[in-house]
C-alpha cells in the first residue's frame, strides 16, 4: 500500500470502502491506481509553454489585441498566488475562456493554474498535451463509485500541499445565454473538503469574469438551443472549431474580484 500512495487518508478510506462493500482490499487498491492514472498530469516547462502558445494562437485567430485587464486587479492575484493555493472560479461563456486565461497567466509571469475539465475534453492530441500542461480531466457523473470519490480527494490534497492552483467553469458548462447559470457545487465540494482536511486551510476563491465583445459560439449554442444535436468533442470537431475563429470578434476584458 506504502508503494501506492504516502497519504494515510486515502489508505484509510480505501480499508473503509473495501469493509463497507465487501471487496478485498487489493482490488480496491487496483481500481485506485487506475482512477489516479486517470486524473493524472505531469506538467512540465515544454508542455506549459506548448500549451500557452497554442492558448495563443487559439485567441489570436478571433481577437487581436491583447485582453484589457486591471493592473491593481492582477497586482492582487499575483499576490495571492505567492501566499497559497488559489482557485478561480470563471464564468463560462466559450470554449475560449481557459485558453484566454492560461495565455494570461503564462505570458504575464504568474504559474498558470491547473485546469479542470469534462472527461470529454480528453480526447486523442488534445487530452496527452493538456495534461502535459497540468490540466485535470474529471468524470460527468461519478456519484455511486466511493472509489473514485477517495482518489479525486487525495489528488486535490496532494495538489493543494504543493501550492497549486485551479481553475474551472463553476456551471459546469457554457451559459446559453451570457448570463451565470446555477453553479454546479460538487467538484468545489471536493476541494474545500480535501483543504479542510489538511492541517491548515489555505485555499483563497477568486471568482473571474472573462467578457468578451462578442463570441463565436453563438451560432453553434442557438442550432442547439433550437433543437441541434451537440457535436461529440473530438480531434476533427476542434480543428473545425479553430478554423471557425477566422474573423474579428472585437476585445476581451478580464475582471478578478479583490
Amino acid at each position: 500500500m506504502k508503494q501506492h500512495t504516502d497519504d494515510p487518508m486515502l489508505a484509510k478510506e480505501l480499508q473503509q470502502i473495501a469493509t463497507e462493500v465487501g471487496r478485498p482490499l487489493s482490488e480496491v487498491v487496483a481500481e485506485s491506481k487506475r482512477d489516479l492514472l486517470e486524473l493524472g498530469s505531469d506538467r512540465g516547462k515544454l508542455g506549459t509553454w506548448m500549451f500557452a502558445t497554442l492558448s495563443r494562437f487559439i485567441r489570436r485567430r478571433g481577437y487581436s489585441q491583447d485582453p484589457v485587464y486591471d493592473r491593481a486587479e492582477l497586482e492582487q492575484v499575483r499576490k495571492a498566488l505567492q501566499s497559497g493555493s488559489v482557485v478561480f472560479l470563471v464564468t463560462h461563456k466559450t470554449y475560449l475562456d481557459f485558453f484566454v486565461l492560461y495565455e494570461f497567466f503564462y505570458y504575464l509571469g504568474l504559474p498558470p493554474p491547473r485546469i479542470f475539465g469534462g472527461a470529454n475534453m480528453a480526447f486523442a492530441g488534445f487530452g496527452l498535451l493538456a495534461r502535459q500542461a497540468g490540466g485535470i480531466f474529471i468524470r460527468r457523473t461519478f456519484r455511486d463509485d466511493p472509489v473514485y470519490k477517495a482518489v479525486l480527494r487525495h489528488r486535490l490534497r496532494s495538489l493543494i500541499q504543493q501550492g497549486e492552483s485551479f481553475m474551472w467553469a463553476v456551471e459546469g458548462t457554457r451559459s446559453r445565454t451570457g448570463k451565470l447559470s446555477i453553479p454546479k457545487i460538487g467538484l468545489l465540494h471536493y476541494l474545500t473538503d480535501s483543504s479542510q482536511q489538511l492541517a491548515e486551510d489555505k485555499v483563497l476563491f477568486v471568482p473571474v469574469a472573462v467578457v468578451y465583445d462578442q463570441i463565436p459560439d453563438v451560432a453553434d449554442m442557438a442550432a442547439q438551443e433550437a433543437g441541434a444535436a451537440k457535436t461529440a468533442e473530438s480531434l476533427s470537431w476542434f480543428i473545425r472549431y479553430l478554423r471557425s475563429l477566422g474573423g474579428s470578434f472585437g476585445d476581451i476584458h478580464l475582471r478578478f474580484a479583490r
